[in-house]
């Protein structure tokens, strides 16, 4: 027999199952925790490439669409596909673990610092961050290697892309840290649209062709709508 309590109980959960209002998608707590930025020409990897996770493309336009379609002031970035936080899962090949092996044979051209991109394309990887879109604040807290200080500058980034360890795009390029190549388990690393350079760095400009003469930032980054 069922007490009378247990149906009070009962009726009361039912009660409060109905009236409550249905669930949505999961909303990230908006806290926040500190990685490493990281800049990529989007436009350079598209046309020897020829995609991104988000969205296959066989031209320029197709980044270009992309942009046109981010709010003003937001740019593309790459999640690390090892990053505690930040990945959507493994990219195909990623080796989660801080002595991945790797096939160095492949690093071929830039005097062993990249694959040849006639012959090798990067790794598939999940699109579990792409669709909904996924969104961050992005806080320059100063060069990797300094001391942390103030906010220097700040931007938004939505996820268009993922930054695999397991690719030769980055595995090849040692003479980085892990941390820079999206190759550390323990660091929360964004690759970015190197046009956010300026943005995050007031008085600062990227050049593509020089990475060298730009220092990989410090930064802290908060969960935010896109």
């Amino acid at each position: 027999m069922v007490q009378s309590s247990s149906l009070l109980a009962l009726a009361g959960l039912i009660a409060y199952i109905s009236a409550r209002p249905s669930l949505g998608p999961r909303v990230e707590p908006s806290v926040s925790f500190e990685g490493i930025a990281t800049f990529n020409d989007y436009s350079f990897q598209l046309e020897t490439q020829g995609s991104t996770v988000c969205g296959g493309s066989e031209s320029l336009q197709h980044y270009a669409n992309q942009k046109a379609a981010l709010k003003p002031g937001t740019f593309g970035a790459a999640a690390g596909d090892l990053s505690p936080i930040l990945s959507a899962g493994l990219c195909d090949g990623s080796q989660n673990t801080t002595t991945p092996t790797y096939n160095m044979d492949l690093c071929t051209m830039d005097n062993g610092r990249a694959p040849d991109a006639n012959s090798y394309s990067g790794p598939a990887c999940p699109h579990a961050r792409c669709s909904p879109a996924t969104c961050y604040k992005v806080e320059n807290l100063g060069p990797v290697g300094s001391a942390k200080g103030g906010v220097v500058g700040s931007t938004t980034v939505q996820i268009i892309d993922g930054c695999p360890a397991g690719s030769a795009w980055n595995y090849c390029k040692t003479q980085y840290e892990p941390e820079a190549r999206c190759s550390s388990p323990t660091t929360e690393a964004l690759d970015l649209d190197f046009n956010a350079y300026s943005t995050l760095y007031p008085g600062k400009s990227y050049s593509s062709g020089n990475p060298e003469g730009n220092p990989n930032l410090q930064i802290r980054i908060t969960p935010t709508s896109c």
